[in-house]
This record gives structure tokens, C-alpha cells and sequence, in this order.
């Protein structure tokens, strides 16, 4: 019974931040049924097109209650002087992404892997492997709370494999994660 109440509080809490509006780099869904998008971070910008609902954005920056979707470029070719970039408002930007192996991955989860070490590199990795674990019941999301996400495993000389534990904090309950092919092991 008590493993029920456990599992209907993630998924309520899950559910409740589904659609929070971007805070961080990463993946994320456009909730609004047209988005301007725009060359600065303030709506008196110059407006150079629009996002449709549902349409997926990486979020490169997140500043002032604005997200970056591109890398900074030349304004030339927009008839500015000096470096722009596209921004659009972050409160229409859904947190739940649907990432490349179509596992919608929770804001909970994004939120709970946020102090994960190299997070900037690997954070779709990360989200998708962290939420394919706690969608399997492996993992609960306090889990991924109380150890801040996935941290570089000093055992494997790749370099390219990091941990977490789900379940207790012996190396019985050390789970890996090979970012090169996104399997998680033990």
C-alpha cells in the first residue's frame, strides 16, 4: 500500500510540473499556439518568425524569463550590427520533451538530475536513462534527488560511464550508464 502512495505522489508531482516553463538548458516543447521568436531577449526585439504549439526547441541559455535557440551569429545577415541570437519566451516552453527514443521525459526528472556532473554534455542522455528507471520502477525520483543525478565512474577508463544509485547508497545499488550507447548496467 505504501509503495502505491509513493508511486501516485511522483506521478502527481510529475503531472503537476509536466508543463513548467523552461528554467534550464535542454529539450523542451512549445505550449503556445504561436511563439514569437526573436533576435534579443525582449519583446521589442526584431521579430524573425514564429514556433507552432508542440514544436520541439533545444534551449541553449535561459536569462531573464527568456530562452536562447540558437548559437550567436553575425546580425548582418538580419540587418543589425553585432552578434544576435533567437530567443523566444521560456513560460511557453513545455519542460516535458519528447527526446529521440520517444520517452517523454518529466520535468521531475530533469529537475532532479540538474546537479549531475558534465550535465551541459550529456543532459539528454542523462534525462532519458533517468526516466526509462524510474518508468521500469528501478528508480524512484528521490533517488536521483538525494545523489544530485549521475557523476563520472572513476572504475571504467573510458570515461564515458557515470553512476547513480536507486535504492540505498551501497555499490549493490550503483547503477552505470555508458553515455556513448545510453544502456544503463550494474
Amino acid at each position: 500500500m505504501s509503495r502505491f502512495i509513493l508511486t501516485l505522489c511522483i506521478v502527481l508531482c510529475m503531472a503537476s510540473s509536466a508543463f513548467a516553463e523552461a528554467r534550464l538548458p535542454g529539450n523542451y516543447v512549445v505550449t503556445a499556439s504561436n511563439l514569437n521568436v526573436r533576435l534579443a531577449a525582449n519583446t521589442s526585439a526584431k521579430l524573425v518568425g514564429k514556433l507552432q504549439l508542440s514544436e520541439q526547441v533545444v534551449v541553449l541559455e535561459v536569462k531573464d524569463g527568456w530562452a536562447r535557440i540558437s548559437e550567436y551569429y553575425d546580425g548582418e545577415s538580419e540587418g543589425l550590427s553585432g552578434y544576435v541570437a533567437r530567443w523566444v519566451f521560456a513560460a511557453h516552453l513545455g519542460s516535458r520533451a519528447r527526446v529521440d527514443d520517444n520517452i517523454e521525459v518529466s520535468s521531475a526528472v530533469i529537475d532532479a538530475i540538474k546537479a549531475s556532473e558534465d550535465l551541459d554534455e550529456f543532459q539528454d542522455i542523462f534525462a532519458r536513462a533517468s526516466q526509462r528507471l524510474v518508468n521500469s520502477g528501478q528508480c524512484v525520483l528521490s533517488d536521483f534527488r538525494d545523489i544530485g543525478g549521475w557523476w563520472r565512474s572513476a572504475a571504467h577508463n573510458s570515461g564515458s560511464v557515470y553512476y547513480t544509485y536507486c535504492g540505498g547508497a551501497s555499490n549493490n545499488d550503483r547503477i552505470y550508464l555508458d553515455t556513448n550507447t545510453g544502456e544503463t548496467f550494474k
